[in-house]
Parts: structure tokens; sequence; C-alpha cells
């Protein structure tokens, strides 16, 4: 049987209990090797390129579209997923538009940010906004789960 393709994952998170958890949390998951963990955008560049496909799972408070930008100059190797509050068309938007390749909702399952973590990998920004325009039409109004 040929191996799963394997995903490379680094996270950046503020605080060293949030990094620890999601290393631990998502080293447990099938095809996911967590690479790193850093809590400021300049380690990242002290990080070694990971190839293909490679992931930065950003968990900030308030993730705004500079911070993307600035993501994608210092290392456009990695697909960017951020964490957000909700799928809000206006929250999401802003982000991918500035170079994230994707965003999860803090309401989803590990499965959930599993997938998205290999979706932003391969720089498939797609599923997010197909997620968030389909919640936005089942409730009417803006997606907030």
């Amino acid at each position: 049987m040929p191996d799963r393709p394997r995903f490379h994952l680094v996270v950046l998170s503020s605080t060293r209990l949030q990094r620890e958890a999601w290393r631990a949390l998502l080293s447990a998951q099938p095809g996911v090797v967590v690479s790193g963990v850093v809590g400021e955008i300049p380690a990242l560049a002290d990080l070694p390129r990971l190839g293909e496909p490679a992931t930065i799972l950003v968990d900030l408070p308030d993730p705004r579209p500079e911070f993307t930008r600035r993501l994608k100059e210092i290392r456009p190797d990695l697909g960017s997923l951020f964490l957000v509050r909700t799928y809000e068309i206006a929250e999401i938007l802003p982000l991918l538009r500035a170079g994230a390749a994707g965003c999860v909702s803090r309401d989803d399952s590990v499965g959930d940010l599993a997938r998205a973590i290999i979706a932003a990998g391969r720089g498939d920004s797609f599923e997010t906004l197909q997620k968030a325009l389909v919640l936005r039409t089942a409730v009417g109004g803006p997606a907030t789960r």
C-alpha cells in the first residue's frame, strides 16, 4: 500500500499554550506533519523551507489583511490558513484578497480543520468561499457559524 501524502504545517500563535495545544492536536491527524510552531512573524524566516504542500495555521485574535500580505512576503512557500470567528464574507474576503489560502471557523471540527490545512497547502481557497456562501444562503443572511 502506498504511503499517504504528507502535508507540512507551521503554527503561528501568539501564546505558547495555544501553540503547544495545536501541535499536540494536529500531530495526531493522518498525513499532517507539524514542522514548526512560532509566536511571531520574524521567527518564520528561521524555519527551513518545507517543500510542497505546506501550510501555516494562523491563530491570532484579530487577523488583518496587512498581516496576510506580510506573511506572503516572508514565506511565499506556505499557504496561509486563518482561524476566524465566523464565515462572514466581510471578514474572510479581505484575507483571501490579501493572499490567504483559506479561513476556518473556530467552531469547525478537527476534521474540517485538517481538510482546510490540506486545501490551504495546495493553494485552494475555493473551499472557504463555498462554505461561507452556503452558510449565508442557508440562513438567509450573513454566515455566522
